[in-house]
Formats: structure tokens, C-alpha cells, sequence
């Protein structure tokens, strides 16, 4: 399995795809989403990771790469909330988000998670453990 070990992003971007996906849904345990499943690797509709979080399904879609995403993981992700009849609809990246992606997001209802919004969420659950850890 693929420990939340790590808050520094440098070591996120050598993750492979798998690893990343894994590395989110432990992510996603640490952030309190519940029922937690990394889908198969192949013929997963493009929905890589689904979970319940305050009575709502979710479907995530995780993309390491080394360049920003476009219209494609939000299409995908659109489709595939769709499909497997999920709340919402989140891409998760190590990357950042195009314009065009932001745009069909918006349009789409789907939830863009990028570089920054990990950073911020990694500093905050190591702040948290530090903290936990010294009580």
C-alpha cells in the first residue's frame, strides 16, 4: 500500500500512476472520506477512486503527470460520475489545470484538486499529525 509518508510534492511527482492513485486514496482516509475503493486498473470508466464523504458519493480521477491537464480528465470524470451514479465529481492532479479545463469544469460541476490545493491540504494534515502527536 501506498502510505500518505510523504508531504513533499518532489516525491509525489516520481509516483507512477498507480502509486498515485493509491497515495490519493490514502490522502482521502486521512481527510475523513469514508468507504474508500481504488477501482480496477483497467475498465474503470475513467473513475479511479470512489468514496462517501457526508452522505455523498464521490468519483475521483487521479492524473500524475509532468503537464498540466486539460478538457480530457474533466470529460472523463463527467462521464464516468455519470456512469457510476456518483454526487460529485473531483480530478485530482500534481499539476495544475488549463484554462480550457477550469472552463468545462465549471460548466460540468466538477471539482478540480491541483498542485496548490495539495500542497495546502499536505500542509495541513502534517501540521495535524505534528499536532496530534504532541497532546
Amino acid at each position: 500500500m501506498y502510505l500518505l509518508h510523504t508531504h513533499c510534492l518532489d516525491d509525489v511527482d516520481k509516483m507512477n500512476g498507480t502509486e498515485f492513485e493509491y497515495w490519493c486514496a490514502d490522502m482521502l482516509r486521512k481527510l475523513a472520506y469514508k468507504q474508500v475503493t481504488v477501482t480496477q486498473e483497467s475498465g474503470d470508466q475513467r473513475v479511479d477512486i470512489s468514496a462517501l464523504k457526508d452522505d455523498a458519493r464521490y468519483g475521483f480521477q487521479c492524473k500524475s503527470h509532468s503537464n498540466d491537464q486539460g478538457n480530457t480528465p474533466v470529460q472523463e470524470i463527467y462521464a464516468g460520475v455519470r456512469l457510476y451514479r456518483v454526487h460529485v465529481g473531483v480530478v485530482i492532479t500534481n499539476q495544475y489545470f488549463t484554462t480550457k479545463a477550469k472552463e468545462m469544469a465549471s460548466a460540468t460541476c466538477v471539482i478540480l484538486w491541483d498542485r496548490d490545493w495539495l500542497k495546502l491540504t499536505l500542509r495541513r494534515l502534517y501540521e495535524y499529525e505534528e499536532t496530534k502527536g504532541a497532546l
